[in-house]
């Protein structure tokens, strides 16, 4: 099927990787079929499934003249995978991950989003509302949204709400958003930062411009039953470690962009960063649900030294996971939101 393209418009690349997701990816494939926008190239990154992926993208293949479709020889981790397949086969001017278990919800936001980017430089990322599905409860829950459009990059930074921090303007959800190429490739951090490579982005890409948030839903979250394990013992360590690199590399552009507010930078970073990444990466490790491995989180965080590395952080785990601490480290963050409001 040869599907109609507009090439007078700007080129937009959704990729989508994927294992052993079959019936879910044709999901994922089908919502951005149905979006009206009239010049999207699809790119489908297989890290070597098992399951039937590559006859169903066959099926695929034969209909639409607009998909493309690449097989791993074997599985080299998802963010090879979709970095990759965004490196080496996309050539969009604009640029959309999608995960093959999410979906997008409506026909507009492409071209809505597109509209935004063409029509004012200074914003470098548009998103939008989104639903979250939690397999385990079966309920789908969506966040409270402000009002605001736009909004510019530092103050969203600043005011974005995390786990623990319910501020001005909501967090973006996964990689549920638009961005052009050139203010990917101008994030030193993406590249790098294989454990989370769409907090590499939304972290980095403030600094480079506005946000805004378009009132319509973009799409579907899936928290699946089993999304506690996507950790372990093996890579934590590792994660922590890249997770310091990150928070160095944002603290340095923040301060140079704002110097006189290098002091709040130093603290809030290393809060932000600690409870978006680094509290979740233990939390999923050590399986916190289960009281009996506080001892063991306790034990980690004296062996990994984690004071000596940073004691902004380990006062933040501490009131996180220890709560006999949460009164002096609540006088701490008291200091940083005071420090917030003035910035």
């Amino acid at each position: 099927m040869s599907v109609d393209i507009n090439k007078d418009l700007p080129l937009v690349s959704v990729i989508i990787p994927t294992y052993n997701r079959r019936d879910m990816l044709k999901i994922a494939i089908d919502s951005v079929l149905k979006q009206d926008y009239e010049n999207i190239e699809i790119i489908v990154s297989d890290n070597n499934s098992t399951c039937d992926t590559d006859i169903l993208m066959q099926e695929y293949l034969e209909k639409y003249n607009n998909i493309k479709y690449i097989k791993r020889d074997k599985n080299y981790g998802a963010f090879y995978n979709g970095y990759n397949a965004y490196k080496e086969n996309s050539q969009g001017e604009y640029i959309f991950f999608l995960y093959d278990d999410d979906y997008l919800m409506g026909t507009t936001f492409i071209k809505n989003a597109v509209n935004v980017l063409e029509n004012n430089g200074n914003v470098v990322l548009v998103t939008g509302f989104v639903v979250m599905y939690f397999e385990v409860i079966d309920k789908y829950i969506t966040l409270n949204y402000n009002s605001d459009t736009l909004i510019s990059g530092i103050d969203y930074f600043i005011r974005q709400s995390t786990v623990s921090f319910c501020k001005q303007y909501p967090e973006i959800i996964s990689s549920f958003f638009l961005i052009r190429r050139k203010d990917i490739e101008n994030n030193p951090i993406f590249p790098r930062f294989e454990q989370s490579g769409d907090l590499s982005i939304m972290s980095y890409t403030p600094s480079l411009g506005d946000i805004y948030f378009l009132h319509e839903f973009v799409g579907c979250y899936n928290l699946h039953e089993n999304f506690r394990e996507t950790s372990n013992f093996e890579t934590l360590e590792k994660d922590i470690d890249k997770s310091f690199e990150l928070i160095d590399i944002l603290v340095k552009r923040y301060s140079d962009l704002y110097p006189a507010h290098k002091d709040f930078f130093e603290k809030y970073i290393h809060i932000k960063i600690s409870d978006i990444f680094i509290r979740d990466r233990i939390y999923k490790t050590f399986k916190l649900y289960n009281k009996k491995n506080i001892k063991k989180l306790k034990r980690f965080l004296k062996n990994y030294k984690i004071k000596e590395k940073s004691k902004i952080i380990y006062k933040f785990l501490c009131n996180t996971f220890f709560p006999k601490l949460i009164f002096n480290v609540n006088l701490f963050i008291f200091r940083i939101s005071k420090d917030n409001k003035y910035l």
